[in-house]
This record gives C-alpha cells, structure tokens and sequence, in this order.
C-alpha cells in the first residue's frame, strides 16, 4: 500500500455503505448501494456493504465503523430514523440531519414551509375521500397529479386525467397508509441543486 492509499484509509476509517432496508424503494436502493460500496473500493476507500433489512446496527458496533454512507432511500433513509440512529452512536454519515429529513420527507409539511418563507410551489390540496374529484379538480384542473406525502418522490405518483382515475388511483394509494396530496400539474424540466455546508 502506497502512503497515498494509507493517507485515504487514515481519512475516512472504515466506511458503511448502508442500503436496502425495508421501504418500497429497497430494490433501488441495493443498486445505489452496490454502485456507491464499489466507487469507494475503487478510490481506495475501506468500505463495507451493510443490508439495513438484516440486524445492521449489531454490524455497525461490532465492526467499529467510523462513517456511514447513506444509500437507502424512501423511509428507512430520507426521513430521520437512520440519521438519528448513527447520531446516537456518535458516526458521521453522509446527507442532512435528523431534522431536515423528517421534515423534507412529509411533502405538505415542506410546501406549506416553502410557502412561508416566500417560495414558490405548485399548487396542492390534501384530499381525504374518494368522493373529492370535482372539488380537487375545480382548484387544480385537469389534468393534476395525485400522490402519497411521506414516500419516494416517485413512488404512487399519478397523473389524473378523469373521475375514474382519481377514484382507481386514491383506492391504490390507500395502501401506503399515508397522508394523500394533489398538486398542480406542471410540464416543465426539473433540476435539483445540492447544497453542502450550507453553500
């Protein structure tokens, strides 16, 4: 091992790639893990493939990590629990805070901030019944987008063009035992920005 590679593993220590878990994004989440575990392998990174749907927090002790990359996405890795945990346990992870996701996870919550603070978001309304179309569709017209709160930003999104879509996709969206959004339907390119150390 050259003294670049020594000086890399001293940096990072033994890195956790944390992926799969439980949510209705595991499948993807096992693919961004893999992807990311060899990245890291390739820069000569110490890192490990951790399974957050097995007993992860017994491997996280046991082996002594001392940072974990966050790879899982949807509710086992967006919304707090898991930044929590590894806060807890005193290891740096990758992303925001236990604050900033559980908050950003909800998207009512985050329009409703959004909108407090002068920011711009398409218009929404929570729908709570089956029977809300003409309601819905008489503030957002048709077509308009129906979707959970608190999932992946694209799991159970819909595009409702009708009275029997909404009515077929609100019975299918009942499964997540989520809260129920509609939202304004825009046809524009999206962009998403990072931001790290608040710049």
């Amino acid at each position: 091992m050259n003294k670049l590679d020594t000086k890399i593993k001293e940096k990072f220590g033994k890195v956790a790639v944390l992926c799969g878990g439980h949510s209705s994004e595991r499948e993807i989440s096992l693919i961004t893990g893999k992807a990311v575990w060899q990245a890291l392998l390739n820069k000569n990174i110490d890192a490990y493939l951790v399974d957050t749907k097995n007993e992860f927090l017994n491997q996280i002790t046991e082996n002594d990590y001392a940072s974990a990359w966050i790879a899982l996405h949807g509710s086992d890795g967006e919304d707090g629990k898991i930044q929590s945990l590894l806060e807890i346990m005193g290891i740096k992870y990758t992303g925001s805070g236990p604050s900033a996701c559980s908050l950003t996870m909800n998207k009512l919550f985050t329009k409703r901030l959004l909108l407090q603070n002068g920011f711009k978001t398409p218009d929404f309304k929570l729908v709570t019944h089956i029977n809300q179309f003409e309601e819905v569709a008489d503030l957002l017209k048709t077509p308009f987008v129906l979707k959970p709160c608190s999932q992946g930003s694209s799991i159970g999104v819909s595009i409702i063009e009708n009275k029997n879509d909404f009515e077929k996709d609100f019975q299918a969206l009942q499964k997540f035992n989520d809260w129920i959004i509609a939202e304004s339907y825009l046809l524009y390119s999206e962009y998403t920005a990072a931001f790290l150390n608040e710049l």
